[in-house]
């Protein structure tokens, strides 16, 4: 999360496809280190949206830990990253594993809160592309996306400003069991072609020179290896006026639920991801992970 975020404060014009975010420090202690992302022109339908904001926390959390807030908030967001840190120096050598794991220690992400498109009876959702980067040192990453999306759709339906509803709110595992796990090709209201298009637009731009930067390799391994691969999750969210944002890029997927969770195709999806993938980084057969200038 954090080096998304760092990635759209190195880079201003990523905001059109990213919602505007900035750091904040892991062990801030006082209101000062507690700033808010200038908001976006045209990412807001009313004035209550645009009041508010997306804290996430600094690790991997499947939409726990989560935060809706409001610049009035401040005292609020200081005593939960406050009691965070404290946590973290209490558990032992857990900053140094993350120092020595990460190169860092992660930071506190703030993102713009951006008014969702509703589906299914006005239920809020994201959709999920992946994209594998196959590496052939010295030549550059090679990007190829899968064929198929997801669609993750929340369990209860958006009531406006009832933000304590996690259930309505979170779409990538809030709501376990009840979270709807569909393909994106099965809800009606959603247009694939418009996520092609985003995906495209976004891996063929700076976004996209940043995520073949961002994989950690061991170089032992590496200097073995004749071909190198990647997997990133893209959560991709689509606003009221249809226009899609990046909200996430994921490097621990795909999340396999426990078994008879989601539609049936989107089990079949999942048994057929990895069948894919594992054919393609033994046999080179990239199968329906199609390359990006062929993919739109």
């Amino acid at each position: 999360k954090d080096q998304l975020a760092a990635a759209v404060e190195r880079h201003p014009e990523l905001e059109s496809l990213l919602p505007a975010s900035c750091l904040l420090p892991w062990d801030a202690d006082t209101e000062q280190g507690v700033r808010f992302p200038t908001q976006q022109n045209g990412a807001h339908e009313d004035c209550n949206a645009a009041a508010r904001f997306v804290l996430k926390p600094p690790l991997g959390c499947q939409g726990n830990g989560i935060e809706f807030v409001t610049t009035a908030d401040k005292p609020r967001i200081l005593d939960i990253i406050t009691r965070d840190a404290a946590a973290a120096r209490a558990e032992r050598n857990f900053l140094q594993h993350l120092e020595t794991e990460k190169g860092r220690i992660p930071s506190w992400v703030i993102q713009t809160y951006i008014p969702s498109m509703l589906i299914r009876n006005g239920r809020k959702f994201h959709v999920r592309a992946y994209v594998l980067a196959r590496e052939s040192p010295p030549k550059p990453a090679e990007f190829f996306v899968f064929d198929q999306f997801e669609c993750r759709i929340a369990c209860n339906a958006y009531q406006t400003n009832n933000y304590g509803d996690r259930g309505a709110h979170i779409t990538n595992g809030a709501g376990g069991s009840d979270t709807d796990r569909r393909m994106l090709h099965e809800v009606p209201e959603l247009d694939g072609q418009v996520v092609r298009n985003f995906v495209a637009a976004l891996l063929g731009g700076t976004f996209g020179a940043e995520l073949a930067t961002v994989p950690e390799v061991d170089q032992r391994q590496a200097a073995q290896a004749t071909r190198l691969f990647s997997l990133c999750a893209l959560d991709i969210m689509i606003d009221r006026s249809g226009r899609p944002w990046l909200l996430e890029c994921n490097a621990k997927c795909p999340a396999c639920p426990p078994k008879g969770l989601g539609s049936p195709a989107f089990q079949a999806h999942l048994v057929r991801f990895m069948q894919s993938l594992i054919r393609f980084a033994l046999l080179d057969i990239p199968g329906p992970f199609s390359p990006l200038a062929q993919t739109f």
